[in-house]
């Protein structure tokens, strides 16, 4: 499974830097409302969502897959854009 990530294409760390803030903000959001918490009271929660994109493209540097990387630097920083325009749209900033 993991030789099937171990590749230097563009695609694959797009769709894996995507992939994972996708899953990681399901997981948070699954978890918040089991505590009852609402998106609108803590919104700050959600940044956590990008760590696993941050490791994703701190592994594919270290193994000197830079295309891999820098598509999921991408990702990420499209994740972060979106995020920010949303918490702005809500007033959180």
């Amino acid at each position: 499974m993991l030789n099937k990530i171990r590749v230097d294409n563009r695609l694959i760390g797009f769709l894996l830097g995507g992939g994972l803030i996708l899953v990681s903000s399901g997981i948070i959001y699954t978890v918040m409302t089991i505590m009852g918490i609402g998106f609108e009271e803590d919104t700050k929660i959600y940044m956590f969502s990008f760590i696993p994109t941050i490791l994703l493209m701190r592994w594919y540097f270290k193994l000197r897959f830079t295309r891999s990387a820098n598509s999921s630097l991408l990702s990420l920083v499209i994740g972060v854009l979106i995020y920010s325009l949303l918490i702005r749209g809500m007033g959180g900033f």
